[in-house]
């Protein structure tokens, strides 16, 4: 079933319970301001309660329906209609192939949720993103670096999705030293090998990852720019640069 948005109202969105279990990461839940009114409206329809529905923010859009639909509105009370009757809220009721949905002036509250029997399905895109790593804390999988393997994995997704990406780690403190080139490598962690995360940080830059490492942090080990891996930056502060790109819209993430 498809419904055509005839009028989008003033601020229409299509909104679920969100994305629970991913702040660590700095992700937020998100999702419908009123998750109790979401979760009702879906259960008088018979749907799951986190299935996507419609968030109308104080005046509501108008949709025609191409099948025959079971509906319900909860939440603020925004009187709805349909073909020009007066419909209830906090109650279902059914919708016939080429009947419009519109709704009166908003009464009371702000936001009021729009579910339809079977859900709201919408193709997940994420167009554009920035991501700052925040390469200060130790957290490896064996010998590989969990920071470095999460820049490959998202980047594969990226990609497979054509989102256009920008991404940036920012080395410092007892981290820094994965950015050193194979004979300063060698000197600081006293190995005879070379650096081991450096045909990694090589791919990752061909894919368009920015790598910078802290000034304070190679000023207090004696570090000069050609002591660094090919590409590398320096940033005059590893805290202060990521304070600035988190202004910049970037989000942090710390593995």
């Amino acid at each position: 079933m498809a419904i055509r948005v005839v009028k989008p109202g003033l601020s229409t969105t299509v909104q679920d319970l969100g994305r629970p279990g991913y702040y660590h990461i700095g992700i937020p839940i998100s999702g419908g301001m009123d998750r109790f009114a979401l979760s009702v409206a879906n259960w008088l329809v018979g749907n799951p309660e986190d299935a996507a529905v419609l968030e109308a923010t104080f005046l509501g859009p108008e949709l025609e329906f191409t099948s025959d639909a079971t509906v319900a509105i909860a939440g603020a009370e925004l009187p709805p209609k349909v073909d020009g009757g007066a419909r209830a809220t906090w109650t279902s009721f059914h919708i016939k192939k080429g009947q419009t949905l519109a709704f009166d002036f908003l009464k009371g509250g702000a936001r009021a949720y729009i579910a339809v029997s079977g859900g709201i399905d919408v193709p997940v895109v994420l167009k554009e993103v920035k991501v700052v790593f925040n390469m200060s804390r130790p957290a490896f999988l064996g010998d590989s670096s969990v920071g470095l393997n999460h820049m490959q994995l998202m980047i594969q997704n990226f990609k497979s999705q054509n989102t256009k990406y920008r991404m940036i780690a920012v080395f410092y403190g007892p981290m820094g030293y994965m950015l050193l080139g194979d004979e300063a490598y060698n000197k600081s962690r006293k190995s005879h090998n070379g650096n081991p995360y450096k045909d990694v940080i090589a791919e990752l830059q061909k894919d368009g990852v920015e790598f910078e490492e802290c000034a304070v942090t190679a000023r207090g080990n004696d570090w000069i720019n050609s002591d660094l891996l090919p590409g590398v930056k320096v940033n005059t502060g590893g805290n202060l640069r990521i304070v600035e790109l988190v202004q910049e819209g970037f989000v942090q993430l710390q593995p």
